[in-house]
């Protein structure tokens, strides 16, 4: 669903443009089956997408794909749909994944994906680099959530647990970012900054650690906890 994110992005750069309220973005329903996923490319992704206009499709999570759906994209980037058009990309693709064995063989299968994937962009964890951490963390903060600190917040102990929590892994980081944005809640009609108040942490603090918690594998016995 990144390319939902990237089409929702459009969607505010258009309204922003034209000084108007952005419009709302349909709900995409999950699909299982191979025609409940075209029904929901064709009529769903495709109605955006025809009334945006994007120049590039982002999609995160891209190791979870598998070779069908690859196929189906890579294909509809082409515009099967419009034969009056040349047989040539009509949008960019940028696909974000973990750099599994998996992934890579997935990408290997195909020849558009194939001339560029030694010439993918690695980005390295976090872990250590503190510095470019608070500069991402206080980026995203401020251009993609469209917030700010409040002033209950002790805004450095704050990063610090953020950086603890994530490790500085950029997937990690990613849900924590979404996080925020679920707790921060809707944003203003008048386009005014959300702010992350200490009420906001505290819920983004209990549902990561509940996460945590739920994802950590059993002590070994004999082990104290």
């Amino acid at each position: 669903m990144g390319s939902l994110h990237w089409l929702a992005l459009q969607e505010l750069e258009r309204a922003r443009a034209n000084q108007e309220q952005p419009r709302r973005l349909p709900y995409l329903r999950a699909g299982k089956s191979e025609p409940e996923m075209m029904r929901l490319i064709f009529q769903d992704v495709q109605a955006i997408a025809d009334t945006l206009q994007p120049a590039a499709y982002v999609f995160t999570d891209a190791h979870l794909l598998n070779k069908q759906t690859l196929r189906l994209i890579l294909d509809e980037l082409r515009s099967p749909q419009h034969f009056g058009r040349p047989r040539i990309a009509q949008s960019a693709i940028i696909l974000c994944g973990r750099p599994e064995e998996k992934y890579r063989t997935l990408l290997g299968t195909f020849p558009q994906t194939r001339t560029v994937l030694n010439q993918a962009v690695t980005f390295p964890s976090m872990e250590r680099d503190t510095a470019e951490f608070l500069h991402v963390i206080i980026f995203l903060m401020l251009h993609n959530l469209h917030a700010h600190f409040g002033q209950d917040v002790d805004r450095k102990a704050c990063i610090v647990d953020f950086h603890a929590w994530t490790q500085g892994n950029w997937w990690l980081l990613d849900q924590l970012v979404q996080l925020l944005d679920r707790g921060l809640g809707p944003r203003r009609a008048d386009d005014a900054p959300r702010v992350l108040t200490n009420s906001v942490l505290t819920y983004v603090r209990n549902v990561w650690l509940e996460r945590q918690r739920a994802i950590l594998p059993p002590p070994e016995e004999g082990n104290a906890t």
